[in-house]
């Protein structure tokens, strides 16, 4: 009589296939407990809950099939069935743990990064914008200086081109992880707040509802800020939101006034050559909202920070005339409330030094670690970098700044700036697209990078530089004298009549900051330099104070300037040298016994880089 065939379950069994799958599911929740609470203290911080499920789920028809073929020959309940079993699932483990780590997302064992949208609003009356734009700006800033997560700037966060995007969209053209956004909705008195957390998988992994009053809206701000850095946050430096909550200036909460204010503080932001006119605007709020609140620190503070930057957009107003202004109101406000940074460089205080590069150094790095969601100091701080010739560093801090705020003309601009001089070919390319991209989103300044690749083309030929469009109409009624200074001298008489030409031409036009590159150019014309910084020194021209970008000395062609006796005097006398021994020597030079030497850096591919 034939044998019957066992039963599925009896051959599961005596495979011990159903061990093996309960083994699997122990194993995994195991597993889930330590994700849970391990995992987010060793930098995984990408959702691990949802990886080790995933893993937990992909591999249990591992499981099945191993524990299937691996049939033991003894049917009875030994040692050595017991560490098969062990073997199994010890196998089991690697293979999860190392499926789990390869299929991580990428960034998930690094900082995370987070866009904060503007809530949606219903009504788009002005109480709801400025609930809006609080909720924006103050998250924005409390998550930055919690110094766990890498936050965008609210200029790109509120720009324009992202409305209408869908999230996956906005979340691949910031190049972040997260996005908080939510729904701001006002009924009489009554906020109705919906806000989550997003990544990039469009998995809701936090979120908070909040009904209500409008007094509770400066709450509202920290409980919010305080889920995500909850959710997202890592880093032994971190700072609670708690903590940062009790440090923040007081603010009045009548919702006019905020109105007015976050209104000033929008304008502030929005600044730029697309927007010449919002320093002035933002004063003219800032100065209504003191009207009623003469003690509120932030609103003195912006005031301060608005007159200090005005003459820049605004051509009417004199620096000599708005710096007093600022001084004055940024001792009001840091006087009320020391948390300030943008109000504390404008002051005395503990960082300064007699040497104004070492003291701007030491504030600039103050003020960053107080309120880092401030861009401009970040551009200035670049700008300062730059004039020291610490070139290497200020593209690195001008990229941070980029990366932080991608939508920003004036941050694109201080960038495309850095990189259009690095001397290398990738950079000023990189350069060029920056510039195309601020002109994208509305900046007005012409393509820099595009200039110098022309003149990179042309050297100091000027009919070339006229075709090629490398030369600036306004010197067309010097044309002459430029033929003439950009000559390449054959006696020495040639070149004292060539650099004569030169200064003709720059005392005709002797606001035009284009004759401290033009010195640069070729050795006989190296006194150009000096001209201008005596013009800018001695005369004292607002148009050279406002656009004489002298870091244009650290030119990669500047050699000629770098090692002339009279430029060693000169950034003596100005106390670069003191600077240099304190902070550090520019990346293209090294002292050299009392004084200093430069080398001036390969250019041939920078000066070879084609349109």
């Amino acid at each position: 009589m034939a044998k019957a065939s066992p039963s599925l379950w009896a051959e599961l069994r005596r495979r011990h296939v159903i061990r093996a799958a309960i083994g699997h599911v122990v194993l995994f929740w195991l597993l889930l407990q330590v994700a849970e609470v391990v995992l987010p203290y060793v930098g995984i911080i990408d959702d691990p809950i949802r990886w080790t499920v995933i893993a937990g789920i992909a591999l249990f028809p591992v499981t099945i099939t191993i524990a299937w073929f691996f049939e033991h020959p003894f049917h009875s309940y030994t040692n050595k069935r017991i560490s098969i079993d062990v073997m199994v699932i010890v196998v089991i483990a690697v293979v999860a743990t190392t499926w789990v780590l390869r299929n991580l997302p990428e960034g998930t064992l690094s900082r995370t990064s987070i866009v904060v949208l503007p809530f949606e609003i219903l009504k788009q009356d002005s109480r709801e914008i400025t609930i809006q734009r609080a909720l924006s700006f103050e998250i924005i800033g409390l998550l930055m200086k919690s110094r766990s997560i890498d936050v965008i700037g609210y200029e790109s966060a509120t720009s324009p081109v992202l409305a209408g995007l869908p999230i996956a969209e906005i979340i691949s053209r910031l190049n972040v992880d997260h996005v908080l956004t939510g729904t701001v909705r006002l009924i009489g008195e009554q906020m109705q707040i919906r806000a989550r957390l997003e990544d990039a998988f469009g998995n809701v992994l936090w979120r908070e509802d909040l009904d209500e009053d409008l007094d509770y809206l400066f709450k509202a701000e920290e409980e919010l800020a305080a889920g995500v850095a909850d959710t997202l946050g890592v880093g032994d430096n971190m700072v609670s939101i708690e903590t940062l909550s009790a440090r923040r200036c007081e603010m009045p909460s009548d919702v006019d006034t905020l109105e007015t204010y976050y209104t000033a503080r929008h304008y502030l932001e929005l600044r730029g050559d697309n927007h010449l006119d919002k320093p002035g605007e933002s004063i003219l709020l800032f100065e209504t909202v003191l009207e009623d609140y003469p003690d509120f620190a932030e609103a003195l503070s912006g005031l301060a920070w608005a007159y200090w930057v005005q003459p820049t957009y605004d051509r009417t107003t004199k620096r000599k005339v708005t710096m007093p202004i600022a001084k004055a109101l940024a001792e009001q406000a840091y006087a009320l409330c020391d948390n300030l940074g943008e109000a504390m460089i404008l002051l005395p205080n503990e960082f300064d030094h007699e040497n104004e590069w070492i003291g701007a150094t030491q504030e600039f790095q103050a003020a960053l670690a107080m309120q880092p969601d401030k861009s401009e100091m970040v551009n200035k701080y670049t700008r300062l970098l730059r004039e020291v010739g610490h070139l290497q560093a200020a593209k690195k801090l001008a990229r941070v700044a980029y990366e932080a705020n991608p939508l920003s003309v004036r941050t694109i601009k201080i960038y495309a700036v850095v990189l259009q001089y690095m001397g290398d070919a990738n950079d000023l390319n990189e350069a060029d697209r920056l510039w195309e991209l601020s002109t994208e989103l509305g900046g007005r300044t012409q393509n820099f990078a595009r200039w110098q690749k022309r003149q990179n083309l042309c050297g100091t030929d000027v009919d070339c530089l006229v075709e090629l469009g490398a030369l600036d109409e306004y010197l067309f009624p010097v044309l002459d004298e430029l033929k003439l200074a950009f000559r390449h001298p054959e006696s020495a008489a040639q070149a004292d009549e060539s650099l004569a030409a030169a200064r003709r031409a720059f005392e005709q036009l002797p606001w035009i900051n284009w004759f401290n590159v033009s010195a640069c150019w070729e050795d006989h014309l190296t006194p150009l330099f000096f001209d201008v910084w005596e013009l800018w020194e001695t005369v004292g021209y607002e148009e050279l104070e406002q656009h004489w970008y002298w870091p244009n000395v650290w030119l990669p062609t500047c050699g000629n300037v770098w090692n002339s006796d009279e430029f060693k005097v000169w950034a003596n006398e100005r106390g670069l040298v003191e600077y240099w021994r304190a902070k550090g020597w520019p990346d293209y030079c090294e002292p050299d016994g009392d004084t200093f030497s430069c080398e001036q850096p390969d250019i041939s591919a920078w000066e070879a880089t084609t349109e």
